[in-house]
């Protein structure tokens, strides 16, 4: 995979979003009756409902082999496959989070920053090979530390 083609751009930050999306579930009130369609069940009005955010975008349905890193799946060719619903890291509607360019635009301009000044390598040794997250929080965290080692660039 040549991460370097422009056509890569920040495609691997959309597949990370999709992977570990910050709020893996997205709290809702339904606004009127709603009939789930197949079924006999019907959503009622201000019923509280979780919207699993994380199960939509590892749906196999949606993204084959769902848990395994591909960024080429935000190819233009490949989004018009599924439904934009399908790709939701920061919701979407009227309750959208507020923050989502800034925090697009932070998340880019840190990363140029850190991969055009230094080498970056995984620390196994201070990190857990484990992937299991912290259930009591709502915002996906990753059980343990991440370490990395970082090595400025002399050129």
């Amino acid at each position: 995979m040549n991460l370097t083609r422009p056509r890569w751009k920040w495609l691997g930050v959309a597949e990370t979003l999709r992977l570990y999306p910050v709020f893996p579930i997205l709290p809702r009130v339904c606004v009127k009756d709603y009939a789930v369609p197949g079924t006999d069940f019907t959503i009622e009005k201000d019923t509280f409902v979780m919207v699993s955010n994380m199960g939509i975008q590892r749906d196999p349905e949606y993204y084959p082999n769902p848990d395994k890193f591909d960024p080429e799946r935000f190819f233009r060719e490949n989004k018009s496959l599924r439904p934009f619903i399908a790709h939701i890291p920061f919701g979407e509607g009227p309750r959208i989070c507020l923050g989502k360019r800034f925090g697009l635009l932070q998340t880019k301009l840190g990363l140029l920053t850190v991969v055009r000044n230094y080498d970056i390598s995984l620390n196994e040794d201070k990190t857990s090979p484990s992937m299991k997250f912290v259930a009591e929080e709502l915002i996906l965290r990753k059980t343990g530390d991440v370490w990395i080692n970082l090595k400025r660039r002399t050129t």
